[in-house]
């Protein structure tokens, strides 16, 4: 019996060549499939960044306001933010008030490739997705505007 193993062993053999780079080839379709996803994955959870920034530079607005009372210029600039909010994506970051007290944000921020500029935009169409804007010669930019 012992012998029968031995010899059932010794009949084993390793992959073939063939079967190795049908392995590998599959290993390589799997990875273009995979890769592409995940970059998009990683730059949606960037926009989302500069999405969340935003929000949170809206409600240090509200804040402010709930705490001055009400701005006379109409403008929140970005050093009355500064004690409400820690500023992370944006940039020139100031909110405007309309007559109906409604905060619109004007700001820009970077999301990987992607620059998202806000323009007035009030919390709901912060909430939206951006829309592309590009040129060629700003080819990554995007616009959220105001709904008003």
């Amino acid at each position: 019996m012992l012998k029968a193993i031995k010899k059932k062993m010794k009949d084993q053999r390793g992959l073939t060549l063939v079967e190795l780079l049908a392995v590998i080839v599959i290993l390589g379709i799997i990875a273009a499939i995979a890769v592409p996803s995940i970059g998009n994955v990683i730059q949606k959870s960037k926009v989302d960044a500069v999405k969340a920034d935003a929000l949170n530079v809206l409600n240090a607005g509200k804040l402010y306001l709930a705490a001055v009372g009400e701005d006379n210029d109409g403008t929140i600039s970005s050093t009355e933010l500064a004690p409400y909010f820690e500023n992370g994506k944006l940039t020139n970051v100031s909110i405007t008030i309309n007559a109906n007290n409604k905060l619109g944000l004007n700001a820009t921020g970077t999301a990987g490739k992607i620059t998202i500029t806000y323009t007035n935009s009030p919390i709901e169409v912060v909430n939206n997705d951006a829309k592309y804007t590009g040129t060629e010669a700003a080819p990554n930019t995007y616009a959220i505007g105001s709904t008003n």
